[in-house]
């Protein structure tokens, strides 16, 4: 019987993600498509600036072990994209989350029946597989880890001090594996974690101290692996999230979800997965929660009262989690905001529905003890009854099952404009930048000599600069938000800004070409939830009538402009025009050569400002001043022919903190080797 369950997996999960195992690119949504040249010229040490767009400090330093520093590796061997972003988000996620929940239930219900169900309500649910279509691998992959690390801390609550080997060795292995799912995501770590807690506290009330006390270590060895991100945050006191993570407005914005949704596991953009378009209460999902809870009516006549305490906090949880994953929608959803404004790490929780998770885990403990407690009552009406549920479970994905969903379970084709457009760009050696309108499409190529600006998030987000000033004021939205068909919102929107004037700032930017990209997939040019091919035509229509752009033949259906000139990376300003060099030694650190000046002059740095740039000369530092109120610029007083280095002060606290992370990984596996099974080591 358990191979006829696990054959049905196995055929289960390659029906649904069918498109993981094809050929052909399943980018989509927050997951993104990089070419080989991009992929060879990331870090390959996590550094505080990267240099995408205008540059910006690294806000997701944290993932740089596994969601950059394996593409990079991957690609240096020579693999093809479309086998990379299976190897490193969508392979890991399948085989993780499948052994994961397997894992969790065998250590909660060591004696259940029909465990198999875990993985059907765990991986196949309408939330999990909106995320996992959405692209978000920083959600879905620590998704997949967190029934594990429940599972191994459960565990060391339960190995006696006896045992000390095999506990020692539990300990590692459980502060490795939360330190991944840290490197990937802290929110839903810090989810997991107040998971745990909430279970010792329900199963060991007073007592929990002791377990706590058990943590020390293997926690010890989470804040030690990720020392080279946690030190600089603290000294520099520069967040790990954007400040917009935090803003009040959003929670009720992005509260999508309601208690009936959240209660049955129903994520509120299922199936099309439109962000902001929800829709009506499906009823079917309904016997869900019902499925869930009734086995509480059976939970009295259990001998183990370890299980009965399980069973009731698991039930608690899942009850907590549909309570917060419904953000500040009714009931008490002011109950959400006050924990959103007051308690310390929760204003990090704009978007509520990653609460799902705590259902999700609750659901995927409960059903499969509810249906084993049926099961035994109903005699021989019982095999029936199991047939009857896992067709309700497949009922529910049906979209999925008959290939009806979109974003990652499609493959798509890169449009060979997108080829051309790459070629072009990488053919010159010189640094540049490109300014997309409204936005950089995900196939569009970019290097690091030749960043990409995305027009919509430069205008909306970055300091104003004058000519962008009135259209930051009429454009509190992001362009396209609140578009309809036929309003011309681009084009009336870019009339703002393009004048001379823009042409000289874009030209100390260094961008030297205007796109107006191909929208192949659809989801740039939207009106109305909607793609609206004419918003397209018509921002074309309107650049080529811009006398100062000059537009080239590079693609078909891509549409370059070139400007008059553009600056370089580092350039010279004053009543002498220097001969200025660089090279890039890493994103934080610059060599300039400066050659036959003979007056003091301003050098600029094309990059966003921030006073932690900084450089010295002759002893002493001069710290960057803005110019352009955006840009990075240092007065330098000497002349002759000489050099300067322009480094991010801060970048050296990742050194010292790579260190520690360093030894701490080491020391960790040292202690795999040393605390190994001791026959092994007898041979």
């Amino acid at each position: 019987m358990n191979k006829i369950f696990w054959l049905f997996i196995a055929l289960f999960v390659f029906l649904i993600f069918r498109s993981w195992f094809a050929l052909g690119e399943i980018s989509a949504g927050d997951a993104g498509f990089y070419f080989p040249e991009t992929l060879k010229g990331f870090p390959s040490f996590p550094y505080l600036w990267v240099g995408d767009g205008l540059g910006s400090y690294s806000s997701l330093l944290y993932y740089f072990s596994y969601l950059v520093l394996p593409l990079k590796l991957l690609a240096v061997l020579g693999l093809p994209w479309v086998l990379i972003e299976r190897i490193v988000w969508y392979w890991p996620f399948l085989i993780l989350g499948i052994f994961s929940s397997w894992f969790l239930v065998k250590t909660v219900l060591p004696e259940g029946k029909f465990r198999f169900l875990t993985l059907l309500i765990y991986l196949f649910n309408t939330y999990i597989l909106m995320i996992v279509g959405g692209g978000q691998a920083s959600i879905f992959l620590p998704y997949a880890i967190a029934p594990l690390v429940l599972g191994l801390f459960i565990q060391l609550t339960n190995y006696s001090t006896a045992n000390y080997e095999l506990r020692a060795r539990k300990t590692v292995i459980a502060g490795l594996v939360l330190a991944i799912q840290l490197a990937l995501e802290p929110r839903i770590a810090a989810i997991t974690v107040a998971a745990l807690i909430f279970y010792l506290f329900f199963e060991y009330r007073l007592a929990i101290l002791k377990y706590l006390k058990i943590f020390l270590i293997p926690l010890s060895i989470v804040v030690g692996i990720h020392f080279y991100w946690i030190l600089p945050t603290i000294i520099l006191r520069k967040g790990s999230y954007d400040t917009i993570l935090s803003s009040f407005g959003w929670v009720g914005f992005l509260s999508f979800a309601n208690f009936s949704n959240s209660l049955s596991l129903l994520h509120p953009n299922w199936p099309q997965n439109i962000f902001g378009k929800t829709y009506l209460m499906r009823p079917e999902f309904l016997v869900l929660p019902i499925l869930a809870f009734i086995g509480l009516l059976f939970v009295n006549e259990l001998k183990n009262p370890r299980i009965k305490k399980i069973i009731l906090g698991f039930s608690l949880l899942g009850l907590i989690g549909a309570f917060l994953a419904k953000g500040a929608n009714p009931p008490l959803g002011e109950i959400y905001l006050w924990l959103f404004s007051n308690l310390p790490g929760m204003n990090l929780f704009r978007d509520a529905s990653k609460f799902y998770i705590l259902v999700a885990l609750s659901y995927s403990i409960l059903i499969p003890f509810s249906i084993s407690e049926i099961y035994k009552r109903l005699g021989p009406l019982s095999k029936i009854f199991l047939l009857l549920v896992i067709s309700y479970l497949l009922f529910l994905v049906r979209p999925a099952v008959f290939g009806q969903l979109g974003g990652t379970f499609k493959t798509k084709t890169v449009s060979l404009d997108y080829l051309q457009l790459k070629d072009f760009l990488n053919s010159q050696d010189e640094f540049f930048r490109t300014f997309w309108i409204p936005k950089q499409q995900r196939f569009g190529f970019y290097a690091n000599n030749h960043p990409a600006i995305s027009a919509e998030n430069f205008l909306t987000d970055t300091v104003c600069l004058k000519p962008f000033c009135p259209l930051k004021v009429a454009m509190p939205e992001k362009w396209g938000q609140k578009c309809f068909p036929n309003d011309h919102c681009y084009v009336r929107e870019l009339s703002y800004f393009l004048n001379p004037q823009t042409a000289a700032i874009l030209a100390q930017m260094a961008v030297k070409y205007i796109i107006v990209p191909f929208d192949s997939e659809k989801e740039i040019f939207i009106a109305e939830h909607q793609y609206n091919h004419q918003q397209r035509e018509e921002v074309e229509e309107f650049l080529d009538t811009i006398s100062w752009l000059k537009k080239i033949d590079v693609a078909e259906k891509i549409a370059v402009y070139e400007l008059p000139e553009s600056k370089d990376h580092f350039f010279g300003i004053g009543e002498e025009m220097a001969e200025v060099q660089w090279q890039m030694i890493n994103p934080t650190k610059y060599k300039v050569q400066v050659k036959n000046i003979s007056r003091p002059f301003k050098l600029v740095f094309s990059e966003t400002y921030d006073k932690l740039w900084q450089t010295k000369l002759e002893g002493g530092t001069i710290s960057s001043q803005p110019y352009m109120s955006v840009l990075n610029s240092f007065l330098i007083n000497k002349t002759g022919d000489f050099e300067v280095m322009v480094e991010l002060a801060g970048q050296k606290y990742v050194y010292w903190g790579g260190v520690v992370s360093l030894a701490t990984l080491l020391l960790s596996l040292g202690g795999l080797i040393y605390f190994r099974p001791r026959k092994t080591r007898q041979r």
